[in-house]
């Protein structure tokens, strides 16, 4: 049920964690109930009223303990309507700064449960209802094998540096850039300092590509040279302030991505330069009168052609092997 509580608010924001917890329910087949009064703490934490099933009796237990000490006497009671109404609870889902923002009182015993499994690298936020803390949900990002190949196939196209700035604590972001071979890992990085990172290497006159899969990412996608973004979800805000958009959640098609791109530039200078050098000695042979004006036109049309077919050349893009 806590579970399907924090689901129910999670599956409403963009957060990657987000999108893991609302997986998690719903390879338990769990039924998510829409939240209402939804709000988004980027980084930190969201919040929402969720309606109440009939699984969740303890919620709903919890939600009107007060209640029932508080009844009045029957004689004074005020009439009480047929109509049956779903009942609601608050629910927060968030890190240790978010529930203090909320004035939500820690508990001890939860507090240390989070130090001892952030210490193993694994990432808790804890799940509080109708304003008291009732759990805490662990997730752990096992880095995928073939990640060891960013960093390097990304530097065989040119990449000179690779950057990590994610919002995670220290030993999950350095066992992520280690994975990865990143060379500079920027941990507990919320979307502003993600902002201030990449403004710095550009004031550096460094050319940045920025990639994000979420709309924390926007602001940062907007400063950078170019803004890349990742993924199906949550692509309003950062589809708007990126360059470019990869429906594959992969990361690493980015370095097809950056593949490709080279290679549209490369002939499509190809195509400028060839174009313009071949006009440029036919009008020298026409200036001389060793072309018509017929003649002439003929020729720049099969000029066109050459630089047109030379283009085509894009479409016989393949990704590279890598070695």
């Amino acid at each position: 049920t806590l579970l399907r509580l924090a689901a129910s608010v999670e599956q409403l924001s963009t957060h990657i964690l987000a999108r893991a917890i609302v997986d998690a329910a719903h390879e338990r087949e769990l039924v998510l109930s829409l939240a209402g009064d939804f709000e988004e703490n980027f980084g930190k934490g969201v919040r929402g009223r969720v309606p109440l099933i009939n699984e969740d009796q303890w919620s709903y237990q919890l939600s009107t303990n007060n209640e029932h000490e508080n009844a009045v006497a029957p004689d004074t009671a005020p009439e009480i309507s047929t109509a049956k109404e779903v009942p609601e609870v608050s629910v927060a889902v968030g890190n240790r700064t978010f529930m203090l923002q909320l004035g939500i009182a820690l508990p001890p015993s939860l507090v240390a449960e989070r130090e001892q499994r952030t210490a193993l690298g694994q990432i808790c936020s804890f799940v509080a209802v109708d304003g008291q803390i009732v759990g805490l949900i662990v997730l752990e990002d096992i880095p995928r094998a073939e990640l060891a190949r960013l960093s390097p196939d990304l530097k065989r196209e040119g990449i000179q540096q690779t950057v990590l700035l994610t919002g995670d604590g220290e030993i999950v972001a350095q066992q992520v850039g280690q994975a990865a071979h990143i060379d500079r890992v920027v941990a507990h990085c919320l979307p502003e300092e993600k902002v201030r990172v990449v403004q710095e290497l550009v004031n550096q006159k460094h050319r940045v590509l920025m990639v994000g899969d979420g709309i924390n990412d926007a602001p940062a996608l907007a400063t950078a040279t170019v803004g890349m973004a990742l993924g199906t979800q949550g692509l309003t805000a950062a589809a708007n302030a990126a360059d470019t958009v990869l429906l594959s959640t992969d990361i690493l098609r980015v370095v097809t991505a950056v593949q490709l791109g080279r290679r549209v530039m490369r002939i499509a200078l190809q195509g400028i330069w060839v174009g313009m050098g071949l006009s440029a000695i036919a009008m020298l042979f026409a200036a001389f009168g060793y072309i018509t004006p017929a003649a002439g036109a003929i020729l720049q049309e099969g000029i066109d052609v050459i630089v047109i077919l030379n283009a085509l050349r894009v479409g016989r893009f393949k990704v590279k092997a890598n070695k």
